[in-house]
């Protein structure tokens, strides 16, 4: 292993190649479309991360992570789309891009992170996550949609915005212009239409647009009688103390 380097990719263009590479790995995408996502990375959030690894003069990104804000939870996070690259997994950057990712937000002032995983849960609990219930993310593009136009999105698939039913995260739209949120938002406001509900999105990787039919979101993990936990400052969001391997699990860690 050499010195390793963790950095804001918006602040250093010439890993962008590089971290896509590192993506597309493990989500297939194309060059273009997965630079233009990576390119939306931004000091106020979402921002993209890189652990990129120095031996002598050569330069590799070899990890990467992305956190965006969850909408109603002041001082909370959400950490998406973490990957090592193949060659180097099972030997520590996996645990590295999560501390680092963790001083990262801290020193913006966030102290809670949440994340969603399929199959690494026990990775996370070494790590000191817990399950809770879903949240809802605010991911790229989300600044285009007021407030009010994501509370009508979350109540018209039964999301509830402070985190204790099904989430949706709002980087499913990430494609949308200022004509398209206002499309979407007549058709909120409109008597005689039905919303057009976009893709909902549980996983790492939002949808490059939208589709011409939304499924249902699948259930959220089982719910369990409430327990209070150590890392836990209220019953609200310990609920959740088992995972069910078929469903998503939502994880969160209390940073300060």
């Amino acid at each position: 292993m050499g010195d390793l380097t963790f950095l804001p990719l918006h602040e250093n263009a010439e890993y962008y190649e590089g971290c896509a590479e590192v993506l597309n790995e493990e989500w297939k995408r194309s060059l273009s479309a997965r630079l233009h996502s990576l390119q939306k990375s931004c000091d106020t959030f979402p921002v993209s991360l890189i652990l990129v690894e120095v031996n002598g003069s050569k330069k590799e990104v070899v990890g990467h992570s992305r956190v965006s804000i969850v909408h109603g939870r002041e001082k909370s996070c959400l950490v998406e789309s973490v990957v090592v690259k193949k060659n180097k997994r099972g030997m520590g950057y996996g645990r590295k891009v999560m501390t680092e990712t963790e001083e990262f937000v801290k020193r913006k002032g966030y102290e809670w992170m949440y994340l969603t995983t399929h199959d690494k849960q026990d990775f996370y609990k070494h790590l000191g996550y817990e399950f809770c219930n879903p949240v809802i993310s605010l991911g790229f593009n989300a600044h285009l949609l007021p407030d009010h136009m994501i509370q009508r999105f979350s109540e018209s698939v039964g999301v509830n915005t402070n985190g204790s039913s099904v989430s949706i995260n709002s980087s499913s739209i990430n494609n949308c212009t200022l004509k398209n949120k206002r499309t979407v938002e007549d058709n909120f406001n409109s008597p005689n239409t039905t919303p057009h509900t976009p893709q909902l999105s549980l996983g790492a990787q939002p949808p490059t647009q939208y589709p011409t039919a939304a499924p249902l979101p699948p259930p959220p993990p089982p719910l369990l009688p409430a327990t209070k936990s150590k890392t836990s400052s209220s019953l609200e969001d310990n609920t959740v103390t088992r995972w069910d391997p078929s469903k998503v699990s939502w994880m969160r860690k209390k940073l300060l």
